[in-house]
């Protein structure tokens, strides 16, 4: 894993940045403002064959200068199996792109707390949680951008 000052100094100076939310079985996308303040949630993706022919065409069609993706360390703060997927994931998607592994032990949970008190329909919530998850995940790394002192 990079530090956020490496990817910084590998970005392009303008364009949006992915935001990715890695799951077997559902992917949640966000992508930031092009000044790289604010994620924004997007949409979810199921992961199957076609998932990478997805994201590419996102990452032409918004001119994507950055992917962030969740890396989901285990409690101890040490890569699991999980990783390992994130890592293959990442692999056959190909780009050239710089990626930042973003800690995600948190997100997930802090997301389906805050949609727990809402009244919208479990399938609805699946929905979003995948996006916010993203969304979360970006927003920290771009957070952590602004603030760096490179």
């Amino acid at each position: 894993m990079q530090a956020i000052n490496q990817f910084k100094s590998q970005l392009k100076e303008k364009g949006p940045i992915l935001g990715i939310d890695f799951g077997t079985v559902t992917i949640g996308i966000s992508i930031s403002d092009t000044k790289r303040i604010f994620a924004l949630p997007s949409t979810s993706i199921k992961n199957n064959k076609l998932i990478i022919e997805a994201l590419n065409k996102i990452i032409i069609d918004r001119q994507i200068s950055g992917i962030v993706i969740g890396y989901p360390l285990e409690s101890s703060g040490y890569p699991g199996k999980t990783c390992k997927q994130v890592d293959e994931f990442i692999a056959k998607l190909n780009t050239n792109l710089p990626v930042f592994y973003q800690d995600e032990r948190l997100s997930t949970k802090a997301v389906k707390a805050i949609l727990k008190d809402t009244s919208w329909s479990r399938k609805k919530k699946d929905k979003l949680d995948n996006a916010l998850a993203a969304s979360s995940i970006l927003q920290t790394a771009l957070n952590l951008l602004n603030n760096s002192q490179y």
